[in-house]
């Protein structure tokens, strides 16, 4: 996700995921979803699982889990990885069967009605008179937890049937929306789950979806034309084709006032009451903001960090968020020139947020959390802008066409980029160049801080 976007009271909160690459859990099953009872009923049968997992599920569902004979299997809680929304749950057998099925049903209780109207958050069970939006964070569906690989995976490949009684619109996140009430979406790469049901108007426009925006022709062409534009380049550059196109969501807030954002890649949602809708995105003569196309280039890019390579291991959230922003930045200044003056602005921004804080080198870094959320989304394009000026632009798009063309399962750390940098072309004097003095050493950030100030 990119930065606070100070022109709009909106906060935006990331959803992208990252998957081991080793097993890729396959969700199948039934949604069935009353707007007017508050209720969701899942029944799900999980397959292609891995030798040992646990499983964790929102704290309102109390699962039935059984063996495909029907035999129920038993478990107990696993406290030390619940989350603020989910509880997590070890199986109790000696040996784990590689598919389970798991059946509940939500039926909002009293307190979490009150609760849902004073607080929205993306974890919410997010209930009003006229649609539902609940998302990976919710775990609404069961998520699953890969003990070889140490790594809780909410990306699935799903063949799921979505009803709704009382709804006129459905969208899972990974496919097309589908106006009416009942429609089965199927998806064979992994995704984080995302469903918003309800009443509202459904619009697909050139593969990219308009979901409750209200937006004109006029509106909706134009984020199209900027989808176009960025897929074009990202394609041009990476030489891998622009895939998944991206769905813009208009949701409303459970909270009297409560507007702000996030993304579930490939949904962008926005949440609140008018004005503060998609409308925010443009200003007065209808061109759509300098920030907000800085923004959209930043998730566009998650189809290929994210989507196309979904990174695990030490280093995964600065490929998937610190090189994402950086290809964004790229885009920012070749596509919206000296004029809108955003890439300059954002260099300044992302110095001034960094400087005088300290960060562990990435050689040091052992684990996923290190690479906190100042460092993935500030420190690590500095970074990379560092590395551009002594190698030059082309040479980073082939070192990024090098990263993109590994495996998922493949771990990223210090020593993945290294090799990647020799797969590229990149001469070796350069490459240890870069591995002394950005990814190793006590003083990496003042070598890069002071190669951009320089810039």
């Amino acid at each position: 996700m990119k930065r606070f976007l100070g022109c709009i009271s909106i906060l935006w909160g990331i959803g992208v995921g990252v998957s081991s690459g080793q097993h890729t859990p396959h969700l199948s099953g039934t949604v069935s979803v009353s707007i007017r009872k508050q209720t969701l009923t899942c029944s799900w049968e999980y397959t292609q699982l891995p030798e040992h997992y646990a499983l964790r599920l929102n704290h309102l569902m109390h699962p039935r889990v059984e063996d495909t004979q029907g035999q129920a299997l038993r478990y107990r809680r696993w406290k030390d990885h619940d989350t603020g929304d989910a509880r997590a749950y070890q199986l109790v057998a000696d040996s784990l069967p590689d598919t389970v099925r798991i059946a509940y049903q939500l039926r909002m209780p009293l307190w979490a009605r009150i609760r849902s109207k004073w607080s929205d958050w993306k974890g919410n069970v997010a209930f009003n008179d006229h649609s539902l939006r609940v998302t990976e964070q919710t775990e609404w569906y069961p998520v699953l937890y890969d003990s070889a690989q140490q790594q809780w995976q909410q990306e699935v490949a799903y063949e799921i049937t979505v009803v709704c009684e009382d709804c006129t619109g459905l969208f899972l996140n990974g496919s097309l929306p589908v106006s009416g009430s009942q429609a089965t979406f199927t998806r064979d790469t992994p995704v984080q789950l995302m469903l918003f049901v309800g009443d509202f108007e459904v619009v697909e426009r050139e593969g990219v979806s308009f979901i409750n925006t209200g937006l004109s022709d006029v509106q909706q062409q134009a984020l199209v034309a900027l989808v176009e534009e960025v897929g074009a380049y990202y394609a041009q550059n990476l030489q891998i084709p622009y895939g998944t196109e991206l769905a813009f969501i208009q949701a409303s807030p459970t909270q009297k006032g409560r507007s702000w954002g996030f993304n579930s890649y490939p949904a962008i949602v926005t949440v609140g009451n008018p004005p503060h809708t998609l409308q925010q995105f443009f200003d007065e003569s209808g061109t759509i903001k300098p920030k907000i196309k800085d923004y959209l280039f930043h998730e566009a890019g998650h189809y290929y960090f994210g989507n196309y390579r979904q990174p695990r291991g030490p280093l995964r959230w600065a490929l998937l968020e610190g090189f994402n922003d950086y290809i964004a930045l790229c885009a920012t200044r070749a596509l919206l020139g000296d004029s809108a003056r955003e890439f300059d602005n954002s260099m300044m921004y992302y110095r001034e947020q960094v400087d005088g804080k300290a960060m562990v080198a990435l050689a040091d870094v052992v684990a996923p959390e290190q690479i906190t959320s100042l460092y993935r989304y500030r420190m690590i394009p500095l970074m990379l802008l560092a590395i551009e000026q002594r190698i030059g632009e082309e040479a980073m798009w082939a070192w990024l066409r090098a990263i993109l063309a590994t495996p998922n399962s493949e771990s990223v750390d210090v020593d993945f980029l290294v090799r990647t940098l020799r797969v590229s072309g990149l001469p070796e004097v350069q490459v240890n160049g870069i591995e002394r003095d950005i990814f190793r050493g006590e003083d990496w950030q003042s070598k890069v801080l002071d190669a951009i100030r320089q810039d």
